[in-house]
């Protein structure tokens, strides 16, 4: 049986692009089975109901599984990924935010790579809506987007998400883990869609 991989999507208010684009593209995966993991940044009455109607809900029935913060971390997401991180039930953790897809062979190519280079970090090149390829080797801070990677929840131990480095927190959290001597893999045929507002430069 395959592992359980946890997806995980902070998510202000802007719910058309969650459910329009990023919830779908988690749904469409070939691969099981997954969690997905949606973390409002803030209460959001009004997407809780549009995503209860998704079947997305506090327990995660059915691997759908919803979760409010009280306050508004805001900015970029990092806060929120690091609550989602620590709640994720899978042995492996992907994330995606909520305005990027996922093509239908993400996960499974990602886990597939960890398991034949027997390591807990894989990361992916990325497609621009243009058709441009983004993402470089070696990963890390100016070279890896927070929804190109995927690790083992064990890496959690070895550092975690730091919200105080701001825009640079997944590419900075990458650059601890390499420091400690964490192996990794990367996939240079791209496994997503980055839809970012920011010319699709890596944080």
């Amino acid at each position: 049986m395959n592992p359980l991989v946890t997806v995980v999507t902070p998510t202000l208010p802007r719910p058309k692009l969650l459910i329009e684009r990023c919830i779908p593209s988690v749904w469409a995966q070939t691969y099981s089975p997954i969690e997905h993991l949606v973390i409002f940044d803030g209460l959001n009455p009004v997407g809780r109901m549009q995503l209860a109607d998704l079947g997305y809900t506090p327990l995660g029935v059915g691997g759908r599984r919803l979760v409010e913060c009280g306050r508004r971390w805001g900015g970029v997401g990092h806060a929120a990924r690091a609550a989602g991180a620590w709640l994720a039930r899978g042995e492996w953790i992907a994330y995606l935010d909520d305005d990027n897809e996922f093509l239908p062979g993400h996960v499974e190519a990602m886990v597939g790579e960890a398991e034949r280079a027997n390591v807990p970090l894989v990361c992916t090149a990325w497609r621009m809506p243009d058709g441009q390829t983004w993402g470089w080797a070696p990963p890390g801070t100016n070279r890896t987007d927070s929804s190109s990677f995927l690790h083992h929840r064990d890496l959690l131990k070895v550092s975690s998400w730091q919200p105080a480095d701001g825009y640079a927190a997944d590419g900075a959290l990458i650059d601890r883990w390499i420091a400690a001597g964490v192996a990794w893999s990367f996939l240079q045929e791209p496994t997503l869609v980055y839809h970012g507002a920011r010319g699709g430069a890596p944080e």
